[in-house]
């Protein structure tokens, strides 16, 4: 069921069970392992490789989330342009970082 709600999106690469699955409107995405950016409706320009990296991440754009569970902490927060690498590095993020 990767990419099971996917209406305007495109451009995706979706690979491993339920991938990108309430992905509606985002675009440019790569998400590889099983629930890789399950929650992700728009945000766009991810990079999640990692049985459940960036599961929670909805509008965040241009991450990148390597290892299992890596950025699982990005909610509905719009956490932006990170780089997380390892196992459930950036788990407990809980807002945008800004510069």
């Amino acid at each position: 069921r990767a990419g099971n709600k996917n209406i305007n999106g495109s451009s995706n690469t979706f690979l491993g069970s339920n991938a990108g699955h309430n992905n509606t409107e985002g675009g440019a995405n790569i998400f590889i392992g099983n629930s890789t950016g399950y929650n992700n409706t728009e945000g766009d320009n991810n990079v999640f490789i990692g049985a459940g990296s960036g599961t929670n991440n909805l509008s965040g754009l241009r991450n990148t989330f390597i290892g299992t569970s890596a950025g699982a902490g990005a909610a509905s927060n719009n956490a932006s342009d990170n780089v997380f690498i390892g196992y459930y590095s950036g788990r407990s993020i809980e807002s945008p970082i800004t510069h």
